[in-house]
C-alpha cells in the first residue's frame, strides 16, 4: 500500500474518533471534542440530506512533489476537508467542529510517523439558506512526507 494511501486511512481514522468522542492530547493539555458527527466519508459524490448531518468529508488533492536528499522524493499532500451541518444553530456547530477537527490534527501532526509535519492552510465558513439553514465549514491542510525515489 502506498505512503499516500496509508496517509488517507490516517486522516479518516482519525476523524472517526471525533464520532467516537476521544479527548486529544494537546501541547496545552486535553482536548475534549465538543459534538458528535454521524459520518466521515473520504471522496463522497452524493450531497448529503439534512437526517445525515452533521458529517465531514474529505479528499486528497493534487501532491506537489520534489526530488529530496538522499534518494527520496519530498511530497506537500493538500487535503481539503469539508464539514456540513443542519439544525438551529448550524454555523455555531460547524464552528466547533472546525475546532474538534484542528484538534484531531494536532494530537498527531506526523500521523503516527507516516508524515514529517502537517500545516493547517486555510479555514472558512458558508451558510445556505434555501429550503433547510445548512452551514458547511472547510479546512485545508498539507500533509508533508517522504517516500523512496519512485513512490507515493
Amino acid at each position: 500500500m502506498s505512503r499516500r494511501q496509508q496517509l488517507v486511512d490516517a486522516i479518516e481514522a482519525r476523524l472517526k474518533d471525533i464520532a467516537n468522542g476521544v479527548v486529544f492530547n494537546l501541547p496545552d493539555g486535553a482536548y475534549v471534542c465538543q459534538n458528535n458527527i454521524n459520518g466521515v466519508y473520504p471522496w463522497r459524490k452524493t450531497p448529503f440530506n439534512p437526517n445525515e448531518l452533521p458529517a465531514i468529508e474529505f479528499w486528497d488533492a493534487s501532491s506537489d512533489d520534489s526530488p529530496g536528499a538522499s534518494g527520496q522524493h519530498e511530497h506537500q499532500l493538500p487535503i481539503v476537508l469539508q464539514v456540513s451541518t443542519a439544525g438551529s444553530q448550524p454555523a455555531s456547530v460547524a464552528r466547533t467542529l472546525m475546532e474538534d477537527i484542528v484538534a484531531a490534527i494536532g494530537s498527531d501532526p506526523r500521523w503516527g510517523n507516516l508524515a514529517s509535519w502537517t500545516d493547517i492552510t486555510g479555514h472558512g465558513l458558508m451558510i445556505e439558506k434555501a429550503g433547510d439553514v445548512i452551514a458547511g465549514a472547510q479546512i485545508l491542510f498539507t500533509v508533508r512526507y517522504r517516500t523512496p525515489l519512485w513512490r507515493l
